[in-house]
C-alpha cells in the first residue's frame, strides 16, 4: 500500500532509546509517550529501525553515519530528546525534528533505509528504490 507525504505520529514522542545491531546491521530508536508530566505511558511505544545512511544534526553540525560501516556514536546525542515534527516524503525521506531543533535524516534508498513500527500494531515502511507502505493497526500485512 503505497501514501503520499505524510506526517508521523512520534509528536511529543520523546528517544528512551537508541540500540545497535550487530548481525543485522541498523540502528533502532525507541520513543515512548508521556503523560504531560514527564512520566512515560504504559504499553505504548514506537520503534525507528534504521538501515540505511542518515544524517545526525546536532547543534548545526551534520554528521553521516552508515550503520554497515560499525559504530559511530553520534546518534546516542539523540537519547532523551523529544520530537516536534516527524516527516515522510512519497520518495521515502525521513526527517525528525526535535525540539531543540537538532534533527535526523534518512535519505530515500535502493535498500528499505528505514521503518517505523508502533506497539499498536502500526507500521510505515521506506520501500526499497523509493516510496512508501503504510499499515494501520487494523490492516492485514501481506
Amino acid at each position: 500500500m503505497s501514501t503520499g507525504d505524510m506526517e508521523l505520529p512520534i509528536s511529543n514522542w520523546a528517544v528512551s532509546a537508541v540500540c545497535v545491531s550487530r548481525f543485522l546491521p541498523f540502528l533502532r530508536f525507541h520513543f515512548y509517550g508521556t503523560d504531560g508530566d514527564g512520566r512515560g505511558l504504559a504499553n505504548s511505544g514506537y520503534n525507528l529501525a534504521v538501515s540505511g545512511p542518515m544524517v545526525v544534526v546536532t547543534k548545526g553540525v551534520e554528521r553521516g553515519i552508515d550503520p554497515t560501516a560499525g559504530e559511530d556514536l553520534a546518534h546516542l546525542d539523540m537519547v532523551t530528546k523529544t520530537v516536534l515534527r516527524a516527516f515522510a516524503s512519497q520518495d521515502g525521506g525521513l526527517v525528525v525534528t526535535f525540539t531543540d531543533g537538532d534533527r535526523l535524516k534518512v535519505p530515500p534508498d535502493r535498500y528499505e533505509p528505514w521503518q517505523l513500527e508502533g506497539d499498536d500494531g502500526s507500521l510505515v515502511v521506506s520501500v526499497a528504490g523509493g516510496g512508501l507502505a503504510v499499515w494501520g493497526p487494523d490492516t492485514p500485512r501481506a
